[in-house]
């Protein structure tokens, strides 16, 4: 650590400017005779004012692509002006991709995709060698996966930042597998709610009430109002409260969200040099100063960190339901992306031809990544902006169809339909049912019973306990919150007992039902349940209809689970898994906050209470014992929950609390009814009782073929590896494929491509790291949780 005589303050500016949330994209939108502007309105409006004040020493932060890239094409003459400030430092692009995407219930490759994507954009625009693309700032992504420490490492990254909302808890972010990185949030006190000062401003623009919206002169033919400026009274006093921890060098961070760089920040500081003139030197720096003063200490303190990082999860765990399609449709088109690329990529595989990445499947990519902004794919949005995300996304999922044929879900009718009334029996598959009109009272396999007996105890008033739960079933709860959490919840009721018929055939069971008792927050609930078996007679396939109008509700399909001892399980994660636990005891107290420093102090303590739901990738597992289990696969319905004795899979909700998306005391803007999601919904999701060991690994490749993300190869690939992707190499003179080791221990992989190749291994950028094989059979150690990028390169390929 250098240090100087003079003591310093040093401002860093981070603006953190949402492409999507309460207003939309990049299009107007008109409500109730008001014109909401667009982002890109708002970021065009904070873009030119920072250009405005860059010339006395104003420095500003924010990496997302999309954002400049959507600036850049409004304003093309201001290329060579972001050019010249990258090159002098006076504006910093930190690494965050496209956009701040979600890494927990983002499709895999996705998050990925985020990265490759905005490199061009990068490469473009910053000098070579430009270090802030070695720092990730990861600001307001709800939570971080456990894996992201080795993912950011291989775009890159040197040195993270931002794990709001569950910050890092020390001085390196050490993931799953290993790999670590120094995470400044400690010190720099990127978000610290308690102690070290910051001057966040959560910013909205309403439209100006003189024009509504259209633009006038007392908005400057804006149409938006600033109403949350900075004040210079509250700028002095962070930052001599940051002077007077008496450090040598301090830095503090001042920004917002659509903030707008305001002058009142440059005044500060020339007044408190004024006053401190010999003493403190106050000025502007960047995040690249602040690395550069601490590398020291933080190479020091990396041996201390050998064990994983504590999960940085949960975070706002009800936007794992909320909206669900948004989360459905991510990873359906995700899937059919995987599938689209491997297509194109096999065809030039077997034709020993080469090219890149055609023009369309990036645009579908770009689109999908869109849709994994953390505001998007959480649901946390307004309905308009619902709509532009929809559209965005049919154009993804179209050019993916035009690649590859998509199964579309329909009911199979077997055999002939039988009603029923009493118990019945029934074989699907390796498994014997015991069901009536309730549901699935047992499962056997092997002749163990491995559901057992369920029930909801301690009812509310009454203390009394439910009828035992059926396998699967439906139940309805309230749902006191808003988009982003679950305030309160009530009790269980359980749906099976308004079903109103079941029948079977050859191969399935059939349940019909319908609430129907005056809820007024519940008028109308009708469902269908459809179990199938899988082809390879081990798994139940539920299939879920649901059509509803409610509010504050939540529907889950419950799982009970013969074992009511332990309170975790493993959850898989993007490229790995995890154990999760959860003790609905434990009772949890806001710390102190300075809400003059920290607008949205009490919103963040609710984002990080945990209420059991953690988002999962695919499937979740409990293991009864040694040998036997249950394991539940899901469909883009990433939200689970464990109870000693049951997994709750979330499946809807409707929060009618505005919360944070709405501010009525800024903008009376309600357009959020979307967020009841009502009207048709479908899931699909399968439960997989074990009697014999059943690796991680084997789950986890269960799980992408369920969720048909496992793309086709034209050669075979053997080990405890999960294939995420095979493509065409953006650089268009080979073929790439990735994959990751699923079962969390180092062990040897094969892969026999039945024709000479020379294989390199590149990074998740496909830059060049070495060459490892040259022949036809590639055979290497992957160490746990390891994600492996390997080009491919056919000698005898032509470019066609």
């Amino acid at each position: 650590m250098q240090t100087s005589t003079k003591k310093e303050v040093v401002v860093i500016f981070h603006d953190h400017l949402d492409p999507v949330w309460a207003r939309c994209n990049d299009r107007p939108y008109q409500y109730n005779n008001k014109l909401l502007h667009s982002y890109a309105d708002v970021c065009d409006w904070v873009i030119d004012d920072y250009l405005d004040m860059v010339n006395e020493g104003f420095t500003f932060t924010e990496g997302q692509v999309i954002v400049w890239d959507t600036y850049l094409k409004r304003h093309p003459e201001k290329r060579e002006v972001l050019k010249e400030l990258l090159r002098e430092g006076k504006l910093e692009f930190m690494r965050q991709g496209m956009s701040t995407v979600d890494s927990n219930y983002s499709p895999a490759e996705g998050i990925l995709r985020n990265h490759l994507l905005a490199e061009p954009f990068y490469k473009e625009l910053c000098p070579e060698d430009y270090w802030p693309l070695k720092q990730a700032f990861l600001w307001d992504a709800f939570g971080n996966s456990a894996n992201m420490p080795q993912i950011l490492k291989q775009v890159g990254i040197e040195v993270a930042g931002g794990t709001k909302y569950r910050l890092c808890p020390g001085d390196w972010w050490v993931g799953i597998d290993g790999t670590k990185l120094p995470c400044i949030d400690q010190i720099f006190s990127s978000y610290n709610r308690v102690e070290d000062p910051i001057l966040y401003v959560l910013s909205r623009h309403p439209h100006c009430p003189a024009c509504n919206g259209k633009g006038c002169d007392e908005c400057d033919g804006r149409g938006m109002l600033n109403l949350h400026p900075f004040h210079k009274d509250k700028v002095l006093s962070v930052l001599e409260r940051t002077a007077a921890f008496g450090e040598t060098k301090k830095f503090v961070m001042i920004g917002g969200e659509e903030t707008i760089p305001d002058h009142s920040i440059i005044e500060a500081l020339e007044e408190l040099n004024e006053k401190y003139a010999g003493e403190i030197n106050f000025r502007f720096g960047t995040m690249k100063e602040f690395w550069e003063y601490y590398s020291g200490y933080y190479m020091g303190e990396s041996e201390k960190y050998q064990e994983p990082t504590e999960d940085l999860n949960p975070v706002n765990q009800g936007t794992y339901v909320a909206k669900i399609k948004c989360k459905q449709r991510a990873h359906k088109i995700d899937a059919a992306l995987i599938q689209a690329e491997a297509s194109f990529a096999g065809k030039h595989w077997n034709a020993d031809t080469i090219s890149g990445t055609p023009d369309d499947l990036q645009l579908a990519w770009k689109d999908l990544v869109f849709g994994l902004h953390h505001d998007a794919i959480s649901g946390a949005h307004i309905d308009g902006c619902d709509d532009e995300l929809m559209q965005i996304l049919d154009e993804s999922e179209s050019i993916a169809h035009n690649y590859v044929c998509r199964e579309v879900y329909r009911a199979p009718r077997m055999g002939k339909e039988k009603s029923h009334s009493g118990t019945c029996r029934k074989r699907l598959g390796n498994l014997e049912l015991v069901y009536d009109l309730k549901g699935i009272r047992s499962v056997s396999k092997n002749d163990r019973d491995l559901f057992g007996t369920y029930t909801y105890q301690g009812l509310s008033y009454t203390g009394t306990q439910s009828r035992a739960v059926c396998i699967g079933e439906l139940v309805l709860q309230d749902d006191w919150g808003d988009f982003h959490n679950t305030f309160q919840d009530g009790d269980y009721i359980l749906l099976g007992d308004y079903n109103y018929s079941v029948s079977e055939g050859d191969q399935y069971i059939w349940w019909r039902g319908a609430r129907e008792v005056m809820d007024p927050r519940c008028p109308k609930l009708i469902w269908d349940v459809y179990v199938t078996v899988s082809e390879d007679g081990e798994r139940l396939n539920f299939s879920v209809d649901i059509d509803w109008d409610t509010s504050n509700k939540r529907i889950r399909a419950v799982i009970p689970v013969n074992d009511r001892n332990s309170q975790s399980s493993i959850w898989g994660i993007p490229f790995g898994h995890m154990e999760r636990s959860f003790d609905p005891n434990k009772k949890y107290e806001m710390p102190v906050a300075d809400h003059e420093s920290m607008t949205t102090a009490e919103y963040d303590f609710r984002a990080i209470c945990p209420v059991g739901d953690y988002p999962s990738d695919h499937w979740v597992r409990h293991d009864i014992d040694d040998k036997s289990g249950v394991a539940l696969f899901n469909q883009g319905t990433p939200c689970v929950k464990w109870l000693p004795g049951c997994f709750e899979l979330s499946l809807l909700r409707s929060p009618q609390m505005h919360g944070i998306t709405i501010l009525p005391h800024v903008e009376e803007m309600w357009d959020v009814r979307g967020v009841l999601d009502a009207g048709k919904h479908h899931f699909e999701f399968a439960v997989y009782p074990y009697t014999e060991p059943v690796s991680h690994s084997k789950l986890a490749q269960i799980g992408y073929r369920y969720c048909d993300a496992a793309p086709e190869l034209p050669f075979r690939v053997e080990g405890n590896v999960v294939v995420t992707a095979f493509k065409v190499a953006e650089s268009g003179d080979g073929f790439i494929l990735r994959m990751y080791e699923a079962d969390g221990e180092d062990s040897d992989i094969r892969i026999d491509f039945g024709k000479e190749v020379v294989v390199e291994r590149v990074n998740i950028l496909e830059q060049p790291e070495c060459t490892i094989c040259s022949g036809n059979t590639l055979k290497m150690e992957i160490h746990k949780f390891e994600i492996i990028t390997l080009k491919i390169k056919n000698e005898r390929a032509g470019v066609r």
